[in-house]
């Protein structure tokens, strides 16, 4: 074989030509009562070579009902490929089954779903019905076979799949059931494996009908076959058996070689773009041919195998998985300490400099069976959300590839030959790196080419300048900010002068839909809930301070509570005299000469500490007037000192949080000086729907950490972050609830694109 430019792989590469992201969530858990928030991380990896994919940036991730309707949603910030996040179950949600759908808006050029899909579990509180994820439905058990590449013909020896589930994807397994043909005669045993799969094989087909029979959950089942093809061509392939090539075994009948015998036929074997491609042609009076297919011609991974008559498409398909990953050793978990608060774990992994995240939950806790294998590595199926993928890869080896084989004959590709060949996708939607603020400059008699529009918000270090257009309008583009902050629109005109603004401003790439219909299985499938009889694990009250939101303080008067507040061991508090009036004219002179860094250039004024602790991070201080946050720095050149009653800085933010890193300023006027001795030449707007803000994971405080219910549904800790050094050591902690063993959860990638999903059962007592 060879890759060949011909008309098809020429095709396939223009297919594949634009970025394809690949995006994996690892969540905290599976089940959920109402009102709690859901945990997750985000791995974002280009699909056409298997590694993390840095340019992605905007992630969305959505939580949708059982009807397919939008539920929750957040935008999330993705860098160097990884992201991470919260989803709030609405206190009033009915128990059910529920689905968390992550995408980008740049997905919509495909015809292709490229969205990542996640069956989650809620219980509303005091409600009965729980819909475990891996419960089988007996009631609505199927059989359901799948001939290899697609065609069951007569007149041939045919290799056949099969998979016994319910309707809602859960495969039965350990099930024995015999094959009979049209005389009752047993031709095949069948044994299903972990997840309800099963392959057999029947020499010299006939018309049939041919028979399965098994008894499952104490019930006689029988489901006849599909009936065979009087005419057609398939191929059963097998790349387990040896590790330097396949066997491909070409088939046809009697009664098809007569009309196809001399026509030529493509070999194609394509992934995400790379494909090669070889000829062939029953020629002989053989309606068997057996080709060896060296393994460079395969792509690392799942690739498609395509059986194609040039002149009418797609003959037969089939999906098959080159191994390319080694067996790694499991992380090895240890516990280093054992505090009345906490246990401490010290970890080794194979994998190296990689980025993880960690879920520690009860060992009896509900889990899904979706995990990064399923989503990443077997990327190229149409329906993975219900793969365990884990099953296959972990300690992967010949048995295991086998078992993976019997579930690739029983799925559909997801990129169908015939929207290949058709036409390349074309990109109507933006890759979207940031959020865009457009707006509408109103002022009148517009200098447009001495005039520019600043958009300050010190808190992210922005501070950016735009022209103006001749239809007046001003464009801010790649924006990173979180929900729910305030920027400041400025209009300089010549001089660099500052000018009272007039303005009309819209946020774009914030909203951004996914136009593919997502169709949940329960609008297919009568999903049964069980009967809860455990409970619900209680949470005690936690101490939550009222938040207020300050639009005009009092000033304070430097009495002992503000001073022990403001003025203490890590900052200073200063009442302005005439002293301070006479030598500073204004806030901005004041602060170079108590600590800051002052630049002053072009009507910009950048305040920064003496010194830094990050390279990247920003180094401006928080700077407030009368407790209202003060981000465009420019604006302190419009208070004078004798607008000033006190001002207090803090050189280590003490009280202001993380904004507050680099220290904080806090201005209070005199009464009256705000209104009237100053006019503000900045608009202040509101930024909604932005990126998400970041949160910290708290453990929840259970009340009982014994009861059945707490072990099903409770959560013991969620890591989000977990580097690994260079040796692939780590360590963490998770809280000591006296439990004897806990279930932890890895996954991670490396820069390599090597994969980490593991699920182990840690000792404690």
């Amino acid at each position: 074989m060879s890759p060949d430019l011909n008309k098809e792989s020429i095709a396939i590469s223009e297919y594949f030509k634009s970025d394809r992201e690949g995006i994996h969530l690892h969540v905290n858990k599976a089940a959920y009562l109402s009102g709690e928030q859901i945990w997750f991380k985000g791995y974002v990896i280009k699909k056409q070579s298997a590694l993390p994919y840095p340019e992605t940036m905007n992630v969305y991730v959505t939580l949708i009902d059982s009807k397919g309707q939008k539920v929750n949603s957040a935008l999330l910030y993705c860098e160097n490929s990884l992201f991470n996040g919260f989803l709030k179950v609405p206190e009033n949600l009915e128990s059910g089954v529920y689905y968390l759908q992550t995408y980008t808006y740049f997905m919509n050029n495909f015809a292709e779903d490229e969205s990542s899909v996640y069956p989650i579990t809620v219980l509303k509180k005091d409600s009965n019905d729980f819909f475990d994820p891996n419960a089988i439905d007996f009631d609505s058990l199927s059989i359901t076979f799948f001939p290899e590449s697609g065609v069951f013909l007569a007149g041939n020896a045919n290799t056949m799949a099969m998979r016994i589930a319910d309707c809602s994807g859960n495969g039965v397994p350990g099930i024995e059931g015999a094959v009979f043909d049209s005389k009752a005669t047993q031709i095949a045993v069948v044994s299903t494996d972990a997840s309800g799969y099963a392959r057999f094989d029947i020499n010299d087909t006939n018309m049939g009908p041919y028979r399965l029979k098994a008894t499952i959950n104490n019930k006689e089942y029988e489901q006849t076959l599909p009936t065979p093809s009087v005419t057609g061509i398939n191929f059963s392939i097998n790349n387990y058996v040896f590790a330097d090539k396949a066997t491909l075994t070409l088939k046809t009948n009697k009664a098809t070689l007569e009309k196809i015998k001399g026509r030529k036929y493509d070999i194609v074997i394509q992934q995400f773009g790379s494909s090669t491609t070889a000829t062939f042609s029953f020629d002989d009076n053989q309606t068997k041919q057996n080709l060896s297919i060296p393994s460079i011609n395969f792509s690392d991974g799942l690739n498609t195998v395509y059986l194609v008559d040039p002149g009418a498409g797609v003959v037969a398909e089939r999906m098959v998985y080159k191994a390319h990953r080694s067996s790694s050793a499991k992380t090895e978990l240890s516990i280093l300490q054992k505090r009345g608060d906490s246990i401490v774990v010290g970890a080794t992994s194979s994998m190296k400099l990689a980025s993880l995240s960690v879920s520690v939950v009860p060992t009896e806790s509900v889990m899904a069976k979706n995990d990064m294998f399923g989503k990443l590595e077997l990327a190229g199926l149409k329906n993975n959300e219900k793969i365990n993928g884990r099953y296959y890869f972990e300690g992967f080896n010949r048995k295991k590839h086998f078992e993976l084989d019997n579930m690739l004959m029983a799925q559909t590709p997801k990129y169908a030959w015939k929207n290949i060949i058709l036409d390349a996708p074309v990109s109507k939607y933006p890759f979207d790196k940031g959020l865009t603020l457009k707006g509408t400059v109103n002022n009148k008699n517009i200098n447009r080419a001495t005039s520019k529009v600043n958009l300050n918000a010190m808190a992210y270090g922005l501070n950016e300048f735009s022209s103006i257009d001749d239809k007046n309008e001003f464009v801010f583009d790649q924006l990173m900010i979180q929900d729910s902050s305030n920027v400041f629109i400025s209009l300089f005109e010549k001089k660099d002068q500052r000018t009272d603004i007039k303005l009309a401003a819209q946020l774009s790439g914030n909203n951004r839909p996914f136009i593919k219909s997502f169709e949940p299985v329960a609008k297919t499938c009568i999903l049964k809930p069980i009967e809860w009889k455990y409970g619900f694990p209680e949470i005690r009250d936690a101490i939550k301070l009222d938040s207020v939101l300050v639009k005009g303080a009092n000033k304070p008067k430097m009495n002992k509570e503000r001073a022990r507040y403001y003025s203490n061991s890590v900052g200073k508090g200063y009442k302005i005299n005439d002293q301070d009036v006479n030598m500073y004219p204004t806030v901005v002179e004041f602060i170079q000469n108590h600590g800051y860094n002052v630049t002053q250039n072009a009507g910009r004024v950048i305040i920064t500490r003496t010194y830094s602790t990050s390279f990247n991070a920003p180094n401006s201080p928080q700077v407030y007037i009368d407790d209202m946050i003060m981000d465009d720095h420019s604006l302190l050149t419009t208070y004078r000192m004798d607008m000033v009653d006190e001002i207090y800085i803090n050189k280590h933010g003490y009280g202001s949080g993380l904004a507050g890193a680099n220290g904080s300023i806090r201005i209070y006027l005199k009464k009256g000086a705000y209104n009237s001795r100053v006019k503000v030449l900045s608009k202040s707007i509101l930024i909604k729907d932005a990126f998400q803000l970041q949160k910290e994971y708290k453990n929840p405080d259970y009340a009982d950490t014994k009861s059945d219910a707490f072990h099903s549904l409770g959560a013991l800790h969620w890591i989000p972050e977990q580097p690994t050094d260079a040796q692939g050591k780590f360590r963490f902690a998770f809280p000591n609830l006296r439990q004897d063993t806990v279930k932890i959860v890895i996954e991670g990638i490396a820069s390599d694109g090597t994969l980490i999903s593991e699920e182990q059962i840690l000792k404690i007592n």
